[in-house]
């Protein structure tokens, strides 16, 4: 019983985050993601600014759907997620290894390393959490 309590708890809190990451995104794509990808637009003359607000906004509308979803504990919402987090997990391990052989890639950094890394490390913890049996149990009982 507790340990439902405490899985519940967790899940609102995920929710919550889905959200806030869902408005930071919009955010900004829509004001700092905009001026660097028209400043970039202007210097390689490419369509970059639309494909970033489209691309921004659809992505942030799915995150805001999936927190709804695990508010409302539905399966699609936990397994949406749980792919989104495997999905960020290995772009962000991708980008990491590109820049490690590359002196002058902006990741060259090992504090910054560290603190991607972390992320995924995060993110992966998450994963597991998502497919324990309580949180499987949590989404089939109230879905």
């Amino acid at each position: 019983m507790r340990n439902i309590k405490a899985c519940n708890i967790s899940l609102n809190i995920i929710g919550v985050l889905a959200i806030l990451t869902a408005l930071f995104i919009w955010f900004w794509v829509f004001t700092i993601g905009l001026y660097i990808s028209q400043y970039s637009s202007e210097m390689n003359k490419t369509a970059s600014p639309f494909l970033l607000q489209v691309f921004g906004g659809i992505i942030g509308a799915f995150v805001i759907k999936i927190g709804i979803g695990i508010f409302r504990r539905e399966p699609w919402a936990r397994m949406a997620l749980f792919v989104f987090w495997l999905f960020v997990s290995f772009c962000i391990i991708a980008i990491v290894l590109s820049g490690a052989s590359d002196p002058y890639s902006y990741t060259h950094d090992e504090g910054e390393t560290a603190f991607w890394l972390s992320i995924t490390a995060i993110a992966i913890a998450h994963a597991i959490f998502l497919s324990s049996k309580t949180v499987k149990e949590l989404f089939s009982n109230e879905g």
